[in-house]
């Protein structure tokens, strides 16, 4: 998922819910021929209020312009089911955890819908807290590997409405300026970093997430042959030996230490800390490449940046490029809730392939459906050959045993500090080992 306020300790609904509660409200109203006078008691709209079911979602903030898409779609719902309001609370990305978390604690406070991230499927669905959603009709029409991930003991319980795909973006314009052709493996994706520096040029715009992308690539490709014929295999030796994946770990870290030790890429970037943004140096056309996600294309195409880009999968290793997946938007039930038909009701009409296909768009993601038409954005259409070949790997993946992505977390600090490869390797592991033990 993508971060796009918080609640008060009382977790009572902030402004951003009951300001979309009124609009989908009066947009159901006007729609039903229901009218709200001010000063005077309408009885057929307060005779009617009583009536209609209020089911709560949580999910994540969005701004301005994706918040408008998500309304338009729960609007959508609300003028087919008049006997129904939808209520979106939208929460701050790096809140939204800890505040599900305290929610799901007690049956009475989960909300009827909410976003759950794929490395807590596993948590929630033990302790019962995941209604089953086996009768969505859009089950059938999703690809392989997302219903995989979006599985337990071969029940789903959550579905996404779109898939977050990380990959490398290019500046053609200027690839052609210096004769460099798109690299398609890690050999010639450092060739052509090493091009671009003898010029005086840092290749690539990256931020701390762009590097755990690249371990998170590097550490789950399975050696030596196509990913979807070897990604189970090689996810249950990890799961079975940590001296495996120290190992591949320890190639990510490695990786990084030789783009930053070779200026390939530039660590105030990374920190945070120079006068520009990643982003930035991409969008101002002096830097070849950019690791990011999708949802920033259409920002860039927006920006007429004067040259022209496409994103592809990562070059990073010997055989074919490949592109990081998330969930971005998986949507569960609340096994508690008073009003669970209904709530599964909202996410089989979220999950229909027209809103699929129109909230991926908007957003700048990928449709997780086998048969979807390509995205509307051409920029990203890469990315969903490499989707359809299945060189993709998922980056909080259900089938991996081990918290994988706080262990990077904790590694990038050491490495970000000045550690080397080893260390950040060594930190890694000890905060895999502690985050299982627990």
């Amino acid at each position: 998922m993508r971060g796009r306020g918080l609640l008060s300790g009382n977790d009572k609904p902030g402004p951003r819910r009951l300001a979309l509660v009124l609009l989908i409200a009066l947009n159901t109203f006007f729609l039903s021929g229901f009218l709200f006078h001010v000063g005077n008691r309408n009885m057929e709209y307060d005779d009617a209020l009583p009536r209609k079911t209020l089911i709560t979602f949580l999910g994540i903030q969005y701004d301005a312009e994706n918040q408008s898409c998500i309304e338009q779609i729960l609007n959508g719902y609300s003028a087919a089911h008049n006997d129904m309001l939808v209520s979106y609370e939208g929460i701050a990305l790096n809140a939204y955890s800890r505040l599900l978390n305290q929610r799901l604690k007690k049956d009475d406070r989960a909300d009827d819908v909410f976003m759950l991230p794929p490395d807590c499927l596993r948590s929630y669905q033990r302790r019962g807290r995941l209604a089953d959603l086996s009768g969505l009709p859009a089950l059938t029409a999703y690809r392989p590997e997302v219903l995989g991930q979006m599985q337990m003991g071969g029940r789903p319980y959550i579905a996404t409405t779109s898939l977050g795909a990380r990959g490398l973006f290019a500046n053609l314009d200027l690839l052609a300026r210096y004769g460099v052709s798109t690299p398609r493996n890690g050999k010639a994706f450092l060739a052509a970093c090493e091009t671009f520096r003898a010029q005086g040029i840092t290749p690539i715009s990256a931020d701390r997430e762009a590097l755990k992308t690249v371990l998170t690539a590097v550490s789950l490709t399975p050696p030596g042959g196509p990913i979807r014929e070897n990604a189970a295999a090689f996810l249950a030796a990890l799961n079975a030996s940590p001296d495996r994946l120290e190992q591949a770990v320890g190639k990510g870290f490695a990786l990084l230490a030789l783009l930053r030790d070779k200026g390939y890429i530039c660590m105030e970037d990374v920190r945070g800390i120079g006068s520009v943004r990643f982003n930035g140096l991409f969008c101002s056309g002096g830097r070849p490449f950019m690791i990011g996600g999708t949802w920033l294309s259409p920002g860039l195409a927006q920006a007429r940046l004067g040259f022209r880009f496409k994103v592809f999968p990562l070059p990073l290793g010997e055989s074919a490029p490949v592109t990081v997946l998330s969930l971005d938007t998986p949507l569960a039930v609340s096994a508690s809730s008073p009003h669970r038909p209904q709530a599964v009701q909202l996410v089989e009409y979220l999950t229909s392939p027209e809103n699929i296909r129109r909230y991926a768009d908007a957003q700048g993601l990928l449709s997780p459906l086998r048969d979807a038409p390509p995205p509307a954005d051409a920029a990203v259409r890469p990315l969903t050959d490499s989707l359809r070949e299945g060189n993709v790997i998922f980056r909080s993946d259900i089938r991996l045993a081990w918290p994988l992505q706080n262990g990077l977390e904790a590694g990038l600090d050491v490495f970000l500090s000045g550690g080397n490869a080893g260390e950040a390797t060594t930190e890694t592991m000890r905060t895999l080992h502690r985050e299982r033990a627990e």
